[in-house]
């Protein structure tokens, strides 16, 4: 029997920190929820997919590929899908994820992703080629280039320091006095 993976060190480091930043906020609004899964096997995924549980096999589960993650609520030291899940919805949307509950082919609260607009054939792909580690390059080079091309702060992934460099700030700056230019 496949083992539940709920360590969110399973995730893409990007969505591990979005996701730290949600369940804080959370805390916070007395929303008690916890991650109740995180990266499945192959095994697992196709496991729930023969009893109905989810419309996704092997291979096509943003889960395997380290970017989904279902949460639950915790009630007397207890478990459960029960709770206040507008409120964690809301939260969790603010820091950029996609809930579950609006996804046409199989609604569920409990559920949140992040793709980064990646589409599925090319995470699917690189996921039978190199697992979820090579779906993490791709995520990788989304986010580079996400950066590279706004020049706005955007969070690091876990292959760089996590520093400002000299050139980003110079080019922020740079583009404040020339969108004022061109405003006057």
């Amino acid at each position: 029997m496949a083992q539940i993976e709920d360590s969110v060190n399973a995730l893409h480091p990007y969505v591990r920190e979005k996701l730290l930043q949600s369940l804080k906020e959370c805390k916070k609004q007395k929303k008690f929820v916890s991650v109740f899964e995180t990266k499945r096997s192959a095994e697992r995924q196709n496991r729930l997919y023969s009893q109905g549980k989810t419309k996704a096999k092997a291979g096509d589960s943003n889960h395997q590929f380290g970017l989904a993650f279902d949460l639950c609520f915790e009630k007397n030291g207890k478990r459960t899908w029960e709770g206040d899940w507008n409120s964690v919805g809301s939260i969790m949307m603010k820091h950029g994820f996609a809930w579950g509950r609006f996804f046409s082919s199989f609604p569920e609260d409990c559920h949140f992703e992040m793709t980064f607009d990646i589409p599925k054939a090319s995470l699917r792909n690189a996921w039978r080629s190199g697992g979820h580690i090579a779906c993490w390059k791709l995520v990788d080079a989304k986010l580079k280039k996400e950066r590279t091309s706004t020049r706005l702060p955007f969070p690091k992934s876990h292959s760089e320091e996590n520093h400002v460099s000299i050139t980003d700030i110079l080019w922020k700056i740079l583009s404040k006095i020339i969108v004022k230019k061109i405003k006057k």
